[in-house]
Order: C-alpha cells, then structure tokens, then sequence
C-alpha cells in the first residue's frame, strides 16, 4: 500500500498529465488553431466564424479549405521553431506550452477533414461523408507510414515532415466516429445509443492498444511496421475520446438540454465543463492500475480540454453577439489566447506549490517535543534545521 507521500506525488504526476498535458494543451492549441484560421480568411477576405467548434459558416465549402491547410502550416512552423526556444529556457514556467503548440496544427487538420467532408457533400449532392472519412484514414495511415522520424539535428523541412505524423491522429479520430455516426443516423445524440457505442469501443480500443503494443515488441527491426502500429495506437485513443465526448453531450444534454441564448449558453458549457473536471479529479486520485484505467484517464484529460474549448467557444461568440465588425471578432479570439497562454502556467506553478505544501506536511507531520506545546507542527526552526526549500528536502531525503 502506497504511504501518503507517494501517493501524494502520483497523484501529482496524474493532475500534471490530466490538466496540463492533455487539458490545457487541447485549449491552447485550440484556441491559437481559431485565431490564426480566423487572420487568414480576414486576410484572404473571407470571413470564417469563430466558433469553429460548430463549424457554422456560410461562404463556399470549398473556400472554407484554404483557411485550416494554411493554419496547419503555419500552426507546423510555429511548433516547430518556439519548441527550440522553450526549451533552451533555464526556467520551466513555460514547458506546459510545447505539446499545447504542437497541437495547433492537430486542430487545424481536424478542421480541413470537416470542411473536405463538407465540400465533398457539396459538390456530389450526396451524403458520402463516411466514405470521405474512410478515404481521410486511409490516406493518413499510409502517409505516416513513409514519413521520416523525428530528429532533432535535422533541418527544419525535415522536421516539420517528421512531425505531420503526430498532427493526423486528432482528425482520424474525428473520421472514425464519423463513419459510425452516418451508420447510426439520427441516434448519434441519443444517450442510449452512446451508452451502448462509447464503452464498446473504449474496450475494444484498450484491447486494441494491447495488440499494437505486442506487435511493437515484435517489429523492432522493421521500420515500416512500426511506425504503421505506432500511428494505429495513437489514432484508437482520439477514436476513444470522440466517442466519450458524444457520450458526455449527450448524457448532459438529457439532463439540461442546450440552450438558444448564448449567455446561457456559456453557463451551459461552463457547468458542464466543472463537472466534467471534478469527475476527472475524482478518478485520478483513486490508485488503480491497468490498460482501461489509463486509456480512460487519458481520454478524461483529453475531453477537458474539448469541454473548456467549447466555452471559450461559447464566450467569443456572447463577446461578439452584436459586433459585425471582423477585426473586433479577430480581437476577441486574440484576447482569448492571450489569457489562456499566459494564465494556465501560472495556474500551474500554484498547483505545483499547493502540492509541494503538502509534500512539507508528509515530511515534518505534527510531534510533541521539549520545549513545544503539545500538538504544535515541528517545522525546520523548531528542530534545530536551517530553512531550506522543499526540493532541498525532498533531494536530501
């Protein structure tokens, strides 16, 4: 059994891969993904909705394409050169950033396989949706198969084509679940179907994932099987994770169903989005183990950052309720990312204190000695120690 400290620094260790790994860096990623979409189409002049979540636009389907291939390109840039930057960066105030950026162009070809889905729609007069999905995942399996592999002396194109095979894996998530929501047709966002849909392919992609780790052990020698099962494992957990969010709309909307005001409707996503943390909270503090259990936490940590996109969503879209003015819009979705870059890490650095206060109270618990009162907290200066940080002392013990 696990003593109090230990399990205090994994459940640490959890909150860190929960919230700010995957949560914090979904939003981020989002959120910059929305503003750079947003720049671009003013610049091209055409003008694409901020709430990108419901991609709710009006101009040509087509045109719409232009917007997410040039974000993922420049999303691919930035990455690129500011995870050099961050990281030869003595202090870590900032580390929480460099998977946030590289999800930047993750949203951005999320977005370009809705708009191809859209536009082939379009253009054939015919929902094919599915079969576009089918030709999305095909496409990209078979793409990351022949991509190089990262290497961090190589020059910046080639880094930039070793990194399309970590961007993919988001929006063949999205194509998955689309092929089975065309299948289901109007029972999608029923909650009984979702609670038959999600938890069976959450077993299966754990089963999944089991199999493509076996198949690894096995490939070591073989370039091109590794990296097809290295891209299968990755695209099952956002197949999960789409499902789960499905499951969650759904449930939650059986019990408060979405509003048409979008001040309520931003009340609406922010509540959901609480219970949503506490729920995840609740289940990273129980000490389980196994497969299922990390691919759900994985999947929770993943569908807080979707629950907090879509209020911050909802918050552009009540911002800019009365404005018809695009450069205002612009400024909106900025302001946003601003917050949201600059406050998550501090958000962090307290966390990462609180936690560290807690660690104090494992290593100096409450005594009873001479010379102090019966039931006082023994500290550094009551036993005659100098004061020194805790990470001195968690080194020194």
């Amino acid at each position: 059994m696990l003593s109090r400290n230990s399990w205090t620094k994994k459940t640490q260790k959890k909150f860190h891969e929960l919230f700010f790994d995957k949560g914090t860096a979904v939003l981020i990623g989002w959120l910059w993904n929305a503003a750079i979409s947003a720049s671009i189409s003013i610049m091209l002049g055409k003008l694409r909705s901020p709430d990108v979540v419901t991609n709710d636009v009006s101009h040509d389907s087509r045109s719409r394409m232009i917007s997410p291939v040039l974000a993922y390109f420049i999303g691919m840039l930035c990455v690129t050169m500011c995870e050099g930057l961050i990281k030869r960066q003595e202090s870590s105030f900032f580390q929480p950033l460099i998977p946030a950026f590289a999800l930047i162009p993750a949203w951005a070809f999320k977005d370009l396989v809705v708009d191809f889905m859209n536009w082939a729609t379009d253009v054939t007069q015919a929902n094919i949706r599915w079969l576009c999905a089918i030709g999305v995942l095909l496409v990209s399996v078979g793409l990351s198969c022949v991509l190089p592999k990262p290497d961090p002396d190589a020059f910046l194109c080639r880094k930039m084509l070793a990194r399309l095979n970590g961007t993919m894996a988001l929006g063949d998530g999205y194509a998955f679940n689309a092929v089975f929501q065309h299948i289901s047709v109007r029972n999608w966002s029923k909650c009984g179907f979702q609670v038959v849909y999600t938890p069976l392919i959450t077993i299966l992609t754990c089963r999944f994932r089991s199999l493509m780790d076996v198949k690894l052990e096995k490939a070591t020698n073989n370039m091109f099987q590794e990296k097809l099962y290295l891209t299968l494992k990755d695209v099952s957990q956002f197949c999960s994770a789409w499902a789960a969010q499905a499951l969650l709309n759904a449930t939650y909307e059986e019990w408060w169903s979405t509003p048409t005001n979008k001040g309520r409707n931003l009340v609406w996503n922010l509540c959901f989005t609480i219970i949503l943390c506490f729920g995840v909270a609740a289940m990273s503090v129980i000490d389980m183990e196994g497969n299922l259990w990390t691919l759900m936490l994985a999947i929770g940590g993943v569908n807080i950052g979707w629950a907090w996109s879509n209020s911050a969503s909802a918050s552009i879209a009540l911002s800019t309720e009365n404005q018809t003015s695009a450069t205002f819009e612009l400024l909106v979705i900025w302001m946003h990312v601003a917050v949201a870059t600059v406050f998550l890490p501090i958000l962090l650095a307290c966390l990462d204190r609180c936690f560290q206060l807690i660690c104090w109270k494992e290593h100096f618990p409450p005594l009873t000695v001479e010379g102090v009162d019966k039931g006082s907290t023994v500290g550094p200066s009551t036993v005659g120690l100098p004061s020194r940080s805790v990470e001195n002392l968690q080194e020194t013990e």
